[in-house]
């Protein structure tokens, strides 16, 4: 939960959590092999969100923030599985509980197998915004994005991409970063901008540890981390991470090549997340990536059979911290279990701690603390990535920010 005291609205701080709902839970009609949840029992059309706890969710959704400004962000699985008539009906009951005066954002991320005109029709004329899974050219994509009887992706991909393109529907392309790609940053940047024609890259890092199953992130003991930057934690088909993941100093470079191209050829017409926050960082702006903040825990993830989760990575039965059919969303987010999780974060290494980029990244996100420092405490599998691209884009980014200083 953030908590404004300088804000108010309608007389009160503000207080509001991002909040992202799986409305068929891991249903999906994908086998991405780098997905951390897969769902072998493939696709159960009866699960899905019922109208009752969705009713529950929006209701308590509303109530439970003190905000003008609510963000409901629709993800999966693959949420579009839950049909038109589910969404209509969240809308609907949107506009019943929301205080006047106040905004609606709906966000939806979709692999787009199943966009088509009367989607986009819907998504175009309700206002959602669109983010489409896409990692670039078709190899790469293809290389570990295939659907259920094994087939590449790539291409119905595009597709989709042109479907949105076709009824003015601008969207974020979801690009992870992982394997196949890392070594490709001019080839997935040129994709997506030019045959995808997004509007945004968001771009996300694939690190997955063999053994998540049993040994859940943030449970991890002391034998379970290995030494920054040791040989074992190189993507392979032996180690301690899945040979799909990306290389922990290989993403600095992969984000550095990106970054100059964008600032060369994109910086006002292409939209990257990522370096905005960076930004945002170096101006002392609010946060806008959780895992970029001092702390976490604003970000709620709500199931499709009520449960919520601390966090949308943190799908795990122990961060489950109820259920909506028994306790509102409100008091999970201010709940002593959820505030304990947000200050987990701030348990930070002496090295983090002497860190000049500290301000930047606050240690990363805790779900990649797998490896320890030389004193053994837990640090960000990629903390040499997130190292280098911050000393990358310090020089342009310490002229801007006090080129705003000085004209604010």
């Amino acid at each position: 939960m953030i908590v404004d005291n300088k804000k108010l609205w309608r007389g009160r701080p503000t207080t509001a959590f991002h909040l992202t709902v799986r409305p068929v839970g891991n249903r999906c009609n994908l086998d991405c092999t780098y997905c951390p949840y897969h769902n072998p029992g493939g696709d159960d059309p009866g699960q899905v969100m019922s109208l009752q706890d969705l009713g529950r969710l929006i209701g308590q959704a509303i109530e439970g923030q003190n905000t003008s400004h609510y963000v409901f962000s629709w993800q999966g699985g693959e949420p579009l599985l839950a049909g038109q008539g589910f969404f209509e009906e969240a809308l609907r009951l949107q506009k019943e509980y929301t205080p006047a005066q106040a905004e609606i954002v709906n966000e939806i991320q979709t692999n787009g197998l199943l966009l088509d005109a009367e989607w986009c029709t819907f998504l175009r004329n309700r206002n959602f915004r669109v983010a489409l899974s896409a990692d670039g050219p078709v190899p790469v994509h293809d290389a570990f994005r295939r659907d259920r009887n094994g087939k590449g992706t790539a291409r119905r991909v595009l597709q989709a991409a042109l479907l949105l393109q076709q009824h003015r529907i601008p969207f974020t392309a979801l690009v992870a970063v992982h394997a196949s790609s890392v070594e490709q940053p001019d080839a997935v940047y040129d994709y997506v901008r030019n045959q995808l024609r997004a509007s945004a890259m968001h771009f996300i890092p694939i690190v997955e540890r063999r053994n998540t199953q049993e040994v859940i992130p943030g449970k991890w003991t002391r034998r379970d981390l290995w030494a920054l930057g040791n040989p074992q934690l190189r993507p392979s088909k032996l180690g301690v991470v899945t040979e799909w993941s990306v290389d922990f100093d290989a993403y600095g470079e992969f984000l550095k090549r990106i970054f100059e191209i964008w600032r060369q050829d994109d910086v006002e017409t292409m939209a990257i997340p990522l370096f905005d926050s960076l930004l945002a960082q170096w101006l002392d702006e609010p946060v806008r990536f959780c895992e970029m903040g001092e702390v976490c825990g604003s970000s709620l993830a709500v199931d499709w059979d009520g449960t919520v989760y601390s966090c949308p990575v943190f799908l795990y039965p122990e961060y489950a911290l109820g259920n909506i059919r028994e306790s509102s969303l409100g008091e999970l987010a201010a709940s002593p279990q959820q505030t304990a999780f947000g200050r987990a974060k701030a348990d930070i290494s002496l090295d983090c701690e002497k860190c000049e980029f500290l301000f930047a990244c606050h240690g990363g996100c805790p779900r990649r603390r797998f490896a320890r420092t030389n004193r053994g405490r837990p640090i960000d599998m990629l903390c040499p990535s997130l190292t280098e691209i911050n000393r990358h884009v310090g020089p342009f980014f310490r002229v801007f920010a006090r080129s705003v200083q000085e004209n604010s």
